[in-house]
């Protein structure tokens, strides 16, 4: 499932385009771009939190613009949110060198049914 955000985003991006538009390659190119970059935030998370990140990184132009990190708070139980801030901030940073314009993170919860 990593990266599955990046993916499906860039997929929907690209299917509003129209057909032989110029800029598709170059959107091609970021969504790849973005998709590398998020993975080296996931490694980076794995690395210094133990757990398993999903990460969206939207670029705009090659400029930095949004990371989303998405964790499932049984994989960081134990830890404040400070802590849990602090290792994502320091991935980005040592990913991308700066700080993006917004910095989501989040925790999600899948629920079950009880039959």
């Amino acid at each position: 499932m990593k990266n599955a955000f990046a993916a499906l985003g860039g997929a929907l991006l690209l299917a509003v385009l129209p057909a032989g538009c110029g800029q598709v390659e170059q959107l091609q190119q970021q969504v790849l771009a973005s998709g590398e970059q998020g993975e080296k935030v996931a490694e980076a998370l794995k690395a210094s939190l133990g757990a398993d990140a999903s990460v969206v990184v939207n670029m705009l132009n090659g400029e930095l613009m949004q990371v989303m990190v998405v964790l499932e708070p049984g994989q960081v139980a134990g830890r404040t949110v400070g802590e849990v801030d602090a290792a994502v901030r320091t991935a980005v940073q040592q990913t991308f060198g700066r700080q993006p314009q917004q910095l989501t993170v989040m925790l999600m919860t899948t629920q079950t049914e009880s039959e």
